[in-house]
């Protein structure tokens, strides 16, 4: 049996971090077994947003009766888009059977040209058998946040200009008061700005990316 025992997602869903997910093989039968795991996140009905890598994490020759646990690293990011909505982590064993197996793979293989055409010469084969797999719903994840993302784009000038107000640096503050902070940094009048208000520094023009980024993470529900 295949079960997730927990989820540690990073703080940020983006390339770089990776999803640290817990597993479990229970081995039910009477006879060992040996296999890979791997493992998905996905948005939607096709949109996997990262992976693990090929044959993430192996098992061998657990017996019967046994249990074992490790931690299956989905690393490989995809170059889809990656939303605030929930994401669905699935994993998968596939068993080793050497005589019924329905799956043959290359363990490793290498390109070697023929004239114009990459061809794919075989290394070791293994043979995969039956399979068993399981999710999980991670409901809701942080495409941007306070931390990495909204903090860096307020200046020490922008702090110090906005703190009878309210503390630019502190999460709490900014969530507390992101509509009117959104309204401000995107104003045309002269008068209604900030950060830095009355300077004309509008988060406009050049610097929309840095409205559209704050905004983004505001619909993304604020994490911290």
């Amino acid at each position: 049996m295949l079960s997730i025992v927990k989820i540690d997602p990073p703080v940020v869903w983006r390339f770089a971090e990776s999803v640290a997910v817990t597993v479990e093989v229970d081995n039910q039968s009477i006879e060992s077994t040996s296999g890979v795991i791997n493992g998905t996140a996905t948005q939607g009905d096709f949109n996997t947003i990262v992976r693990s890598r090929r044959w993430g994490l192996r098992v061998n020759d657990l017996q019967p009766g046994q249990t074992t646990s490790a931690v299956l690293s989905l690393g490989i990011w995809s170059a889809g888009p990656i939303t605030p909505e929930a994401a669905l982590v699935t994993v998968e064993y596939w068993v080793v059977d050497e005589e019924n197996g329905t799956i043959s793979v290359p363990t490793s293989a290498h390109l070697v040209e023929a004239g114009n055409v990459g061809v794919f010469e075989p290394g070791d084969y293994v043979t995969y058998g039956v399979h068993t797999s399981t999710d999980e719903l991670v409901p809701h994840i942080c495409a941007t946040s306070f931390a990495v993302d909204i903090r860096p784009l307020f200046t020490a000038d922008d702090r110090n200009a906005m703190l009878e107000f309210l503390d630019l640096y502190s999460y709490d503050d900014v969530k507390k008061s992101a509509d009117e902070i959104y309204s401000r940094v995107t104003s045309d009048s002269p008068f209604d700005t900030m950060p830095c208000a009355g300077s004309g520094r509008t988060w406009r023009d050049a610097n929309a990316w840095k409205a559209d980024l704050f905004k983004q993470w505001v619909d993304g529900g604020m994490c911290p």
